[in-house]
């Protein structure tokens, strides 16, 4: 953990799946067109399970916290199983 994570602030943590978050970056490229990479298709994955747990009248923000820049000579933009 590096050093200026505060456990007491956070309340849940989620583990979400490689792939499914890989599948996610490529949909945020294609359809909302948001050049993002894994991590951001992981928290876009988490918010989108929360706000179907949480239910209407209940809003959910996530962050983009990266670009696909690095993804580019990868397969991440290839269409995915």
């Amino acid at each position: 953990m590096p050093p200026q994570f505060d456990r007491s602030l956070v309340s849940e943590t989620r583990a979400i799946d490689e792939a499914e978050a890989r599948r996610m970056a490529w949909t945020l490229a294609r359809q909302e067109g948001l050049f993002a990479g894994t991590s951001t298709g992981m928290n876009v994955v988490a918010a989108l399970q929360l706000a179907e747990e949480l239910g209407a009248g209940h809003t959910v923000v996530t962050v983009a916290v990266d670009s696909g820049l690095k993804y580019l000579a990868g397969d991440l933009y290839a269409k995915p199983d």
